[in-house]
């Protein structure tokens, strides 16, 4: 991945449109997601494939449905309208090969079929949330912490019960897990070492209300449950594990298991109306491979 500018045009308004900021790129499925930080004064965004004109957009993200095949660079310029004459800014470039998957993306999907990789993945921007001593990648805890601060002036705090674990982690627990209820019903509701989505750092089980986790827990009977549901993506969050998907993300309901994917992406999954995110990115879920 690497990034360059090229010159500008300047409009009457005498505004010198520089290059996006935070520009990335990531392949999830068979989608292709390009993010970059808003930018001030301006009217959209021109995106380019290989320097030819692929799509405009006034959002600070795009996604596209075909991901191609081999390397591929992408460019974003933004633009403003100064009366009938388009000003277009300097140039951001992204380069990416789609078979790449980086462990660290905000989309990046983990499930039975899809592990970490590296299998030993450990986030190096982890920081403190809540007051049970858990953590999450930076820009989740900021997300979560926003996403706590509203929810409590609503009147339903929420509490940060398990948050990030580390591979060395999940080995303890799911080994315990399959000493206890046997290996078959172990993996129903515990991920194996390496795949779980706790790994990634982008992951929060949530409770508030007086209800644990678990599902005699009760926490879907809860406020906090039901305000999550009805804000939670407006903060980047999604639930991960929803009843009635188990044969696609391969595991039991889970109310209080909430993914981090940005708020972009879980503004457009809430709004798809699909249950899981191996459906909004068609990628293989369920069991793990025989």
């Amino acid at each position: 991945m690497f990034f360059q500018s090229s010159a500008a045009s300047e409009g009457a308004r005498g505004t010198r449109l520089p290059a996006v900021e935070e520009l990335s790129i990531s392949i999830v499925g068979e989608k292709t997601i390009l993010e970059w930080r808003a930018q001030e004064g301006v009217d959209g965004y021109i995106i380019y494939r290989d320097e030819e004109e692929i799509d405009r957009t006034k959002s600070q993200s795009l996604r596209m449905d075909d991901s191609g095949e081999g390397e591929y660079m992408y460019k974003v310029r933004p633009y403003y309208m100064d009366d009938k004459r388009e000003i277009i800014g300097e140039s951001a470039y992204v380069t990416v090969i789609p078979e790449v998957r980086e462990a660290s993306l905000i989309t990046r999907v983990v499930n039975k079929k899809h592990p970490m990789d590296p299998i030993d993945y450990y986030p190096e921007d982890l920081v403190s949330v809540g007051t049970q001593g858990e953590y999450l990648r930076e820009e989740a805890a900021d997300a979560f912490n926003k996403m706590n601060e509203a929810a409590t002036r609503d009147g339903c705090p929420l509490t940060a019960q398990s948050g990030f674990r580390s591979y060395d982690l999940q080995t303890i627990l799911y080994d315990r897990y399959v000493a206890n209820y046997g290996k078959e019903e172990a993996d129903t509701f515990s991920a194996r070492p390496g795949y779980s989505e706790h790994q990634t750092g982008l992951v929060m089980d949530i409770v508030g209300g007086g209800a644990r986790i678990g599902s005699a827990g009760g926490f879907d009977q809860t406020e906090q449950f039901r305000w999550l549901q009805q804000y939670a993506h407006l903060y980047g969050w999604i639930l991960r594990y929803p009843k009635g998907s188990e044969e696609v993300t391969g595991y039991s309901y889970e109310s209080w298991h909430w993914r981090y994917i940005g708020v972009d992406e879980a503004i457009r999954f809430k709004e798809s109306g699909l249950a899981t995110l191996e459906e909004f990115y068609s990628i293989e879920g369920g069991d793990y491979p025989q």
